[in-house]
C-alpha cells in the first residue's frame, strides 16, 4: 500500500455478511426505512441500553421526534415488525400517518377544485384519505417525515473504502457474490465485509478493521473466479 488513509464504512445497510449457505435464508437485512437508527446515528443491531445512551447523547428529550423513536425502538413487538418491513414498503407511525394524512387532504382540496370530485361523490366514496393517497401518490417522496424509500435499489449493503473514493457497486455485489460462492462452497464459514482499496500493488488486500475482516477489492480490478478463489484460499488459512 502506498496510501496512509485509514478505511472508512460507506452506507447505511448491514456491512458484514456470511459465507455459509445454510444461514443465507436467515439473514434478515433491517432498511431503516423511516431513518429511526440513522436519526440516532446507531446501527440496527444495537441494543436497549445503547439505544438510552443514544437519545441521552442527542438529549432526545429536547425533541419530541427523538423521544418517539426512542419509544418505538425500546418497545420490543414495534421493533421487530419495523425491523422487518422490506425496502420498498412504509413503515406507518404516528409521523408518518399525519404527514400522509395532510398531504392526502391537499390532494383531495386539489380534486375538488378542479372539479374532479365533488363533496356529495367523496362522502359517497367513503374513503380515508390513507386511501386516496396511496392510489393518487405512489411514487411520493416521505423525506419530510424520514428516509421512506419508495424506490428499490438492487444492492444496498454497507462497504469500506481506503484510500479510494470508487462507489460501483455493480463491482461489489459480484465481488461479495464471488465470495460467497467460493466460501459457501467449500463449507468454510466466515463473517466478512468488503470494500475498495486505491493505490495497492494487488488486486485485493484482507485486513481487519475493528472487529470485522474486510476483503478490499482494488478499485481498478474487476472481480473474477479466480480472483475470489485466491482470496478465499487467503481468508480459509487465516
Amino acid at each position: 500500500m502506498t496510501t496512509t488513509d485509514e478505511p472508512y464504512l460507506v452506507g447505511w445497510g448491514p456491512s458484514e455478511f456470511s459465507t455459509s449457505l445454510e444461514m443465507m435464508p436467515l439473514l434478515r437485512i433491517v432498511w431503516d426505512v423511516n431513518g429511526y437508527y440513522r436519526e440516532f446515528g446507531v446501527s440496527p443491531d444495537v441494543i436497549r441500553r445503547e439505544i438510552r445512551e443514544a437519545y441521552q447523547r442527542k438529549r432526545g428529550w429536547r425533541s419530541s421526534r427523538l423521544t418517539f423513536i426512542m419509544t418505538q425502538l425500546l418497545d420490543l413487538g414495534i421493533r421487530d415488525r419495523y425491523d422487518s418491513t422490506p425496502i420498498g414498503s412504509m413503515f406507518i407511525d404516528g409521523y408518518v400517518e399525519t404527514f400522509l394524512r395532510a398531504k392526502a387532504a391537499r390532494e383531495i382540496s386539489e380534486m375538488r377544485r378542479k372539479g374532479l370530485l365533488s363533496e356529495v361523490e367523496f362522502r359517497e366514496l367513503d374513503l380515508d384519505p390513507l386511501d386516496l393517497f396511496a392510489t393518487s401518490s405512489k411514487d411520493s417522496n416521505l423525506s419530510d417525515q424520514g428516509s421512506i424509500v419508495t424506490t428499490p435499489e438492487e444492492w444496498r449493503w454497507s462497504y469500506y473504502l481506503w484510500g479510494s473514493n470508487c462507489d460501483d457497486k455493480e463491482r461489489l455485489r459480484q465481488w461479495q457474490e464471488l465470495l460467497i460462492g467460493t466460501l459457501g462452497e467449500w463449507k468454510e464459514h466466515h463473517q466478512l465485509a468488503i470494500g475498495f482499496v486505491g493505490n495497492s500493488n494487488t488486486p485485493y488486500e484482507i485486513r481487519a478493521v475493528g472487529y470485522r475482516k474486510v476483503v478490499f477489492l482494488n478499485d481498478l480490478e474487476q472481480p473474477t473466479e479466480a480472483l475470489a478463489e485466491s482470496a478465499s484460499r487467503v481468508i480459509a488459512n487465516i
